[in-house]
């Protein structure tokens, strides 16, 4: 197991932080505050804070999963280019690029939409990341 510590708190410009699940051989989600064979909540702190509101997990990553945090973009506040960062790719990089580094398929990253009542998320091929309209690269 592997422990880690994120949060959910808005970035300057109101940009989106998330936490991208990868676990072998499975499909990537998005964590979304609960625990799973893969991940663990070990405590949970909200901070009521207004806008600024947010939960701060520590979390047991179980062995062979990979948790990817990645932050909304400065520049133009998509998902894309916070991946690009997060990884130390050129601020243009495509999502196949962006794919390839993380060694998953390209539609998991441009389709992931919320799954209705589950907590998960599901791969909807063109879909955009959580709280990105459709619009959204």
């Amino acid at each position: 197991m592997t422990n880690i510590t994120w949060s959910d708190e808005l970035g300057n410009r109101s940009r989106r932080n998330g936490l991208l699940i990868i676990p072998p051989g499975e499909q990537a989600y998005w964590f979304c505050g609960g625990s799973d064979k893969n991940v663990r909540v070990v405590v949970s702190r909200y901070n009521k804070n207004g806008k600024w509101s947010h939960t701060t997990y520590e979390l047991e990553v179980a062995d062979g999963v990979r948790a990817q945090p990645v932050t909304q973009g400065w520049e133009s506040g998509k998902w894309r280019e916070g991946f690009a960062k997060a990884l130390e790719l050129n601020p243009m990089a495509l999502w196949s690029d962006i794919a390839a580094t993380l060694q998953i398929p390209e539609e998991t990253l441009v389709g992931l939409k919320p799954e209705k009542g589950s907590g998960k998320f599901i791969v909807i091929p063109n879909g955009p990341p959580p709280g990105q309209s459709s619009e959204a690269e």
